[in-house]
């Protein structure tokens, strides 16, 4: 199997990280992709102790890892890899990636919080050096916000002053300003001062803008190339069993129904869905339609939460015989594809094609 662009797996043990600029980098800001081969087992292996880790950390409970913390370590291949392959695993769907955004960059904050002054230093150099190599369609106001930030901070006086003792956590004495636009969160919140379309940026705010930088890369990168991932992960089965396996994780902790979900009491059932679900459940209701990924989604949840088969059936049958409201993505009526819906939902249930179990 020859070599394919984008998270490519050219053999069935090997994953190819995909190379859109390449480089290596300082692995706590994921400005590039790493290049090379890795076992696929390895890649599994970054990935779902990440993940393992990001959930303990989101709740405050990260002294529980029992993982391996070699593939957490900044500056490690092994890092790399499972950040950029859970990136693209849970691009399928806008709810996995929101779920592990949030916590990316939860992890980015504790990281900045245990920095050593020359790990800190390197970060800014390597930010700024790569920063200026970074080329995507409208990324032009965080790439000059990237190296602004960075050259500032490595300035030796701002420097020694942001890791002296005597810094406090209001300190203003070297500011320095960035575009409006390149923090919409900061300048929303009022963190930031305005004076004619750039916000003043403090040297006790460099955590703030950091970590403010980073969610509007990663996310301006899923914004670029979300179709191209979610293409990538559906054409390979490796890949496609992965991001089941990763979705899974994700909701596992809150799969929790006293009572079976039926087609009748699936309103108020949806109260104690988690947030992904329930947004799922509400946006078919108001649009009687929803996305390839998200409908696979919902529906292995509600199966796992109880729903039966002619449950889902009359569930989905109601739902998609109703006219849509959808500009783009489903269009299809249940009056033209009765068939190929039943058999989709009964393949789910395990009652068609391989008759595998599925598990939510």
């Amino acid at each position: 199997m020859g070599d394919l662009k984008c998270g490519a797996i050219p053999t069935p043990v090997i994953i190819r990280i995909c190379e859109i600029s390449g480089g290596y980098v300082h692995v706590m800001f994921y400005i590039n992709p790493p290049r090379g081969k890795i076992p696929l087992y390895i890649t599994e292996e970054c990935v779902f102790n990440r993940l393992q880790y990001l959930n303990l950390l989101y709740n405050k409970e990260e002294d529980k890892f029992r993982g391996k913390f070699e593939y957490l370590l900044e500056d490690s291949p092994q890092d790399n890899v499972g950040h950029f392959t859970l990136r693209l695993l849970v691009s399928t769907t806008p709810e996995s990636w929101n779920h592990w955004l949030t916590r990316e960059r939860l992890l980015l904050r504790h990281r900045l919080n245990h920095l050593l002054p020359r790990q800190l230093h390197r970060l800014f150099r390597n930010i700024l050096r790569r920063s200026k190599n970074y080329d995507r369609p409208g990324a032009t106001c965080i790439k000059r916000s990237l190296i602004i930030l960075s050259a500032h901070f490595l300035q030796p006086d701002v420097f020694r002053h942001i890791i002296s003792n005597e810094h406090t956590t209001d300190c203003d004495l070297f500011p320095f300003k960035v575009l409006f636009n390149a923090v919409p969160d900061l300048v929303k919140t009022r963190k930031l001062h305005l004076d004619r379309g750039y916000g003043i940026v403090t040297c006790s705010m460099w955590k703030i803008i950091l970590e403010s930088l980073f969610h509007r890369l990663i996310q301006l990168e899923y914004n670029i190339y979300k179709t191209d991932m979610q293409n990538t992960v559906q054409m390979d089965p490796r890949l496609e069993l992965m991001s089941q396996r990763v979705i899974k994780s994700i909701l596992r902790p809150t799969i929790q129904s006293n009572a079976d979900v039926t087609a009748l009491n699936i309103d108020n059932e949806a109260r104690k869905f988690p947030p992904c679900m329930r947004h799922l459940h509400l946006v078919l209701r108001k649009k009687h339609r929803l996305s390839h990924y998200a409908r696979f989604y919902y529906s292995l949840f509600l199966k796992d939460c109880g729903m039966n088969l002619d449950n889902a059936i009359a569930y989905w049958r109601d739902e998609y015989s109703k006219p849509h409201i959808c500009e783009s993505g489903c269009t299809h009526k249940w009056q033209n594809n009765e068939k190929k819906f039943i058999y989709s939902i009964r393949h789910l249930y395990g009652l068609e094609g391989a008759r595998v179990k599925y598990e939510c």
